[in-house]
């Protein structure tokens, strides 16, 4: 019963209607046009204003499209908190782009015609800027590896730092989480397959290249998830995403037997010295809670330090020994999301961050159309990876922030009423004809 509920359930899902959904161009080139700002600063500015201005003249507001509420600028807003407040290498300047970003994407995300198409649009444009790094790559633009740190575990050379996507870990994110997002896409509409087939290749290559296992392993179970039990992954990621951002605290209050857990001490790289064991992050976790539990500050233990938090508080100094030999092993991150945002913006950050993401996996939880699963599964896929990384921290170079920004705008918006008679009538229409073909 429960396998033939779930065939029925993902049928049901693929005969709903995709084919209709009028795709957002300027969403879709919203983030490879922020990401410039990780090779050229003044281009990201350039094509950041181009599109702001083309949705300004376009002006097009349709009477069935997305209204965004309250809820859907609390992630910007709070990134923008952080962001203002910068330190080295960060600038006022960056401060100001962020903004800037934050609201050409609030902009052109309203002017979607529908939740749907501004989450497709979405998906498409993280394809492009996965297409558009492997490209600069391949014509040799940019750094392509990474320090010497480590092997690549799944090709036994080095791992590869691509051009347009920041950090190395930014990229295998980003492309594990297009393909959880997009295959479902795929599997429902033709309509630009070609291209999502492409860009599905070009994230394979920067998740295999990038070598990071958490997105990699991720990306596999929810795709088993949304494929075959989409109503269960609807059921646990609310819960599941808010249990794993707040991993450190959890583990901190289980005690040292805990810590003596290393579940990926078989998956060791070459060279890797423990330093991505899950041992070490244990360790790196418990030190960064109690460096932020001896500040005596209440000003910083409310607000935070700013950008590079970590470093700037000291934090990163009681670490550092975990990454000797690194060029940068003072200003490490405490891989974890939450714990970055507890040194950039204080508990108060940290705390709205969680309940922010949380209730945003259980709003879009709340639907059950393969679009919103899609969604659903991009984000938890974000959220597991930046329970072990600070992939989520507000900054302007980061790419990653910027789209659960975007699914924040979006999965918080509004509908109006014409959207929803459309989008029922069509949905109607294709389940009728798909009893019809039975």
């Amino acid at each position: 019963m429960t396998i033939q509920r779930s065939l029925a359930e993902y049928r049901s899902q693929l005969s709903q209607p995709a084919d209709s959904v009028i795709q957002n161009w300027l969403l879709v080139a919203l983030p490879t046009a922020a990401a410039l700002s990780n090779i050229n600063f003044r281009a990201a500015a350039l094509a950041v204003s181009l599109i702001g201005a083309a949705s300004l003249v376009t002006g097009y507001r349709a009477a069935d499209g997305v209204r965004l509420t309250v809820a859907s600028l609390i992630l910007p807003v709070g990134g923008l908190a952080i962001a203002m407040r910068p330190n080295p290498p960060d600038t006022a300047v960056a401060g100001v782009f962020y903004a800037v970003v934050c609201c050409v994407m609030a902009l052109v995300v309203s002017q979607s015609h529908s939740r749907a198409s501004a989450v497709v649009s979405l998906v498409d444009g993280v394809g492009l800027l996965l297409v558009a790094a492997v490209g600069l790559r391949f014509a040799g633009f940019g750094a392509t590896n990474a320090p010497a740190i480590m092997g690549n575990f799944l090709t036994g050379g080095e791992r590869v730092m691509f051009p347009l996507v920041g950090a190395l870990t930014s990229g295998p994110t980003l492309a594990a989480a297009f393909l959880v997002a997009a295959i479902p896409i795929i599997g429902r509409t033709s309509r630009y397959r070609v291209y999502r087939l492409i860009a599905a290749v070009a994230a394979v290559y920067v998740l295999v290249q990038g070598d990071r296992r958490s997105a990699l392993f991720s990306a596999i179970v929810i795709l088993a998830l949304a494929t075959l039990t989409p109503r269960l992954l609807r059921r646990v990621a609310p819960w599941a995403i808010g249990f794993l951002l707040t991993s450190p605290f959890i583990v901190k209050l289980t005690g040292d037997a805990a810590r003596q857990l290393s579940l990926w001490q078989q998956f060791q790289r070459v060279g890797e010295q423990n330093s991505e064991s899950l041992t070490v992050r244990l360790q790196i976790w418990s030190r960064s809670i109690d460096f932020y539990q001896d500040i005596n500050d209440w000003y910083h233990q409310t607000f935070g330090f700013g950008t590079s938090g970590q470093f700037v508080s000291g934090a990163s100094m009681t670490y550092r020994s975990f990454f000797a030999g690194s060029s940068n092993s003072s200003s490490k991150s405490p891989h974890n999301s939450v714990l970055q945002a507890l040194f950039d913006g204080g508990w108060i950050a940290a705390s709205g961050f969680v309940i922010t993401v949380v209730c945003l996996a259980y709003v879009i939880s709340r639907r059950n159309s393969t679009i919103d699963t899609a969604s659903l599964s991009m984000l938890s896929l974000m959220a597991i990876v930046g329970s072990t990384e600070a992939v989520l921290a507000p900054g302007y170079p980061q790419p990653v922030w910027f789209i659960v920004v975007a699914l924040g705008l979006i999965g918080f918006a509004q509908e109006s009423s014409g959207t929803t008679a459309l989008e029922t009538t069509a949905l109607r229409r294709h389940s009728t004809a798909a009893c019809g073909h039975r």
